[in-house]
């Protein structure tokens, strides 16, 4: 049975790794391993990867570089489906004077998304210097 840990005990989980490895290629592969820490000293705990991705994101020790895929078929998401942070949106006004929304940023870890929807696909996570 799994049990939850608390975000710093999984941070200092996270920190551990980060030390060991400069730089992690993959969302799934820095789970792994901060899993096999986890497992060595407190069998039976866990943390999901989203909970990961979003403690990583808001850790000033992790840089986290964000790759993403362009997607047509839905609007602007107002939360960050990197860190789960509300998004700040930019505005522009047309010639005829509308407003219109251009962009939306997370103003947390960098994500941004355009007019067109941009969807996270790979994370490369590293140390901050």
């Amino acid at each position: 049975m799994s049990s939850r840990l608390d975000d710093d005990e999984v941070l200092e989980y996270l920190h551990r790794v980060m030390k060991e490895h400069r730089s992690v290629h993959t969302l799934n592969l820095l789970w792994k391993l901060v899993q096999a820490q986890i497992a060595k000293e407190r069998p039976g705990h866990s943390v999901t990867r989203e909970r990961l991705r979003t403690l990583a994101a808001l850790d000033d020790g992790v840089h986290l570089d964000i790759r993403t895929r362009e997607d047509d078929s839905a609007e602007l998401p107002s939360i960050c489906p990197v860190c789960t942070s509300k998004l700040s949106t930019v505005k522009n006004r047309t010639l005829y004077g509308w407003e219109v929304t251009i962009e939306r940023t997370c103003p947390i870890c960098g994500f941004w998304t355009g007019r067109k929807r941009r969807v996270p696909t790979y994370y490369v996570f590293s140390r901050s210097s």
